[in-house]
């Protein structure tokens, strides 16, 4: 009965540790409510770039044709806004999913989370560097650097939770195993991009399109590992 009554002395140790390192780190809600602050951020300097034709640019503001030809001049920029915007939400969703079901926090998960704060934070230069210099070869190659170094982050993020044991069940594990092809498939498509971009730097943008089939073919390739595994 003592012994029920009374929590042992290890036990009281534990809670003191494990309250003194919640006390040194950010909680993870923390964590959340600042990347869901810095994605916000970013995303409203992703459409500041975008900018409506002055009406000194035509010679006559009534003609739909002139006007889509000035909104045409800006098409590089228009994509890359397009697929920023995207991969930013996909990233943001993917990193709730990490964090979400994580059952605590260990030293360090906020210095990964930091590194990939820090990827986000960029993608608006990236993307205006590619608004700027449509077709040229190292722009393309910095917004797919910029990008792949955010994929690897999350990775990192991924890892991490593994790492220290933070995931809740076996079933957040597969979670993260379906994100790790996701990141896969990502780094993939954004390495061909540099390449293609060097060979043929006006194709080198429209690769980064098949991003848009990431997510159905992360998921045939997960339920390809799933049953394969059974």
């Amino acid at each position: 009965m003592w012994r029920r009554l009374w929590p042992k002395r290890s036990d009281t140790i534990n809670c003191v540790e494990s309250q003194r390192d919640n006390d040194d780190q950010p909680s993870v809600q923390r964590l959340l409510s600042l990347t869901d602050g810095v994605v916000a951020i970013a995303l409203t300097l992703l459409v500041l770039d975008l900018k409506v034709p002055l009406l000194n640019s035509v010679s006559n503001p009534s003609s739909a044709s002139q006007l889509w030809h000035q909104l045409m001049s800006q098409r590089g920029l228009f994509l890359s806004y397009l697929i920023s915007f995207y991969v930013i939400a996909l990233f943001w969703t993917f990193h709730h999913r990490i964090l979400k079901h994580a059952i605590g926090h260990s030293h360090g998960l906020s210095i990964v989370n930091f590194v990939f704060l820090f990827a986000i934070s960029v993608i608006p230069f990236s993307c205006n560097l590619i608004g700027r210099f449509e077709n040229n070869s190292l722009a393309i190659t910095v917004m797919a650097v910029n990008l792949i170094f955010a994929e690897v982050s999350l990775l990192g993020l991924i890892w991490f939770t593994r790492w220290k044991h933070l995931l809740q069940s076996e079933e957040d594990e597969r979670h993260n195993e379906s994100r790790r092809i996701f990141s896969y498939l990502v780094i993939a498509i954004l390495a061909a991009s540099i390449a293609v971009a060097w060979i043929a730097p006006s194709w080198g943008e429209t690769v980064w399109l098949l991003m848009f089939l990431v997510p159905f073919l992360g998921n045939r390739f997960s339920q390809v590992g799933v049953e394969t595994a059974r």
